[in-house]
C-alpha cells in the first residue's frame, strides 16, 4: 500500500503511546495508522496499524487495547522484554493523540503560511515603485481581509453565510461525533465545522478551508439511491426500517450515511454498516447538533400555526395515551415520531384506532396458527378406531 493510499484510508499518528498504568511506563510507537470499524454491539472499534500495515492490536474503546500475539512478540524480541511489559493491561487516549497530532500539523502549517507571507513582504518591500502608496493601501486592504478570514476559522457556520453562499440554510446540523470526526481524512477543511444541510432538496455536507475559513463543499462518491432495509441500531434495540438518502463521502471512506428529518424538522445522522456480517446492515446514529431549525424555533412555529405550545400538546397526548395498553401506546409514540408535526386530536384518534386493529389482525393470525400447529400435532385417527367399531362387531 502506497503512502497516498494509506492516508486515504487511515488516521496517520507520528507517534502513538501504550501506557502502563500500574508502573506509569510509556512505550513510543512511531508512524502509526488508525482505521475505525463499527464491532458486533454496535459499537465504534479502532485497528491501529503500524507503517508496515501490520496489525499492532485492537481498541474497542478509546482507552484500551488489545495487543496482537504478533506484534507483542516482535516487540519482545526488539527490546528483549525489559524495558516495557507488552504483556500488562496497557491504557491508550486515542482522542488526545489525534488532538496532539492535529494540532501539530495546524501549528506546521501557520508556521508555513507566516514564512511564506514574511517572503512576500520582503519582495514588496524589494521591489517597491512609484506606485508605493496605493501598494501600501493594498496590502492594508489585504491585511484586514486575512485577520477577517482568521477570525472565522474554526467558528461554527452561520445560516447568514449559508445564504450568502446560495445555500438555502433552512435545515442543518453539525456533526459532534468524535468517533466520525477523528475518522474523516482532513484535506484542507476542519473536521469539526462539518455540517450535514439540506439545499433545495438535496443532501450536502460543507466545512470551514483551513487557511480561509471559507465554506467548501465535501465531494460526494456516487452509492445505491434505492430503498435499503436496515436495522435501526438505538441504545441496545433493533427495530427494521428503510433507508432512502444515502451518502457517501470521499473525506470518509468505507462508511455509508443514511439522513432522516425528525418530527421537528431537524436532519439526523446514521452510519450504516453489516456489523455481525449477515443479513440485513444497521444503522447507527451520529451524534449531532441541530443547528437549524432549534427546538426553541419548532415550539414557536407551532405555536403561531395552532395557538398552543409545544409541551402542553405533548401533555394532553400524554394524558390521552395513560390509559392504552402499553402496546398500543408505544407504537402512537413511534408513529408520532416519524410525524413531522404532532397530531390534532382527530388524527391522534385515528392513530390510536389504526394501532388497536392492527394489533387485533395480529392476535388473529397469532390464534389461527397456534390451532394449524395443535391440529398437526394431533395423530391421526382410523375411522374404525374406538368402542364404536367394536360395538358394531
Amino acid at each position: 500500500m502506497t503512502e497516498q493510499e494509506k492516508q486515504k484510508i487511515l488516521r496517520y499518528l507520528e507517534e502513538f503511546e501504550l501506557v502502563n498504568p500500574e508502573t506509569g511506563d510509556v512505550y513510543v510507537e512511531k508512524d502509526v495508522y488508525i482505521e475505525l470499524s463499527i464491532g458486533k454491539t454496535g459499537t465504534y472499534e479502532y485497528n491501529i496499524k503500524d507503517s508496515n500495515e501490520e496489525e499492532i492490536g485492537k481498541c474497542l474503546n478509546k482507552k484500551t487495547i488489545i495487543l496482537s500475539a504478533k506484534y507483542k512478540e516482535k516487540k519482545q524480541k526488539e527490546i528483549d522484554g525489559k524495558e516495557f511489559d507488552f504483556d500488562a493491561d496497557l491504557e491508550v487516549d486515542i482522542d488526545k493523540m489525534l488532538e496532539r497530532q492535529r494540532q501539530k500539523e495546524e501549528n506546521e502549517r501557520l508556521a508555513s503560511e507566516i514564512n511564506n507571507k514574511e517572503h512576500t513582504q520582503e519582495d514588496e518591500k524589494d521591489n517597491k515603485d512609484l506606485n508605493e502608496e496605493p501598494n501600501k493601501q493594498d496590502s492594508k486592504e489585504k491585511e484586514n481581509e486575512d485577520k477577517e478570514k482568521e477570525k472565522k476559522q474554526g467558528e461554527p457556520i452561520s445560516q447568514e453565510e449559508l445564504k450568502e453562499q446560495g445555500y438555502d440554510g433552512l435545515t442543518y446540523s453539525l456533526i459532534k461525533d468524535e468517533n466520525i470526526i477523528n475518522a474523516l481524512v482532513v484535506d484542507n477543511y476542519d473536521p469539526r465545522t462539518v455540517i450535514v444541510t439540506e439545499d433545495k432538496g438535496q443532501i450536502k455536507f460543507l466545512a470551514r478551508e483551513v487557511g480561509t475559513g471559507d465554506l467548501k463543499e465535501l465531494p460526494q462518491v456516487p452509492t445505491s439511491t434505492s430503498g435499503e432495509q436496515v436495522n435501526e441500531f438505538n441504545n441496545g434495540r433493533e427495530k427494521s426500517s428503510v433507508v432512502t438518502n444515502k451518502v457517501a463521502l470521499a473525506n470518509c471512506p468505507n462508511m455509508e450515511f443514511s439522513i432522516d428529518k425528525n418530527k421537528v424538522g431537524q436532519l439526523e445522522l446514521y452510519c450504516i454498516d453489516n456489523i455481525d456480517k449477515e443479513g440485513d446492515r444497521e444503522a447507527i446514529p451520529v451524534k449531532t447538533q441541530a443547528v437549524h431549525p432549534t427546538m426553541e424555533e419548532y415550539k414557536r412555529t407551532v405555536y403561531e400555526k395552532y395557538g398552543y405550545e409545544f409541551d402542553d400538546r405533548m401533555e394532553e397526548i400524554d394524558a390521552r395515551l395513560a390509559d392504552e395498553k402499553e402496546s398500543i401506546r408505544d407504537d402512537v409514540y413511534e408513529e408520532i415520531d416519524d410525524m413531522e408535526e404532532l397530531p390534532d386530536d382527530q388524527e391522534l384518534e385515528e392513530i390510536i384506532e389504526d394501532e388497536e386493529l392492527e394489533e387485533q389482525e395480529e392476535e388473529l393470525v397469532e390464534e389461527e396458527e397456534i390451532e394449524e400447529e395443535i391440529e398437526e400435532e394431533e395423530p391421526y385417527k382410523a375411522p374404525w378406531d374406538g368402542h364404536n367399531y367394536h360395538k358394531r362387531l
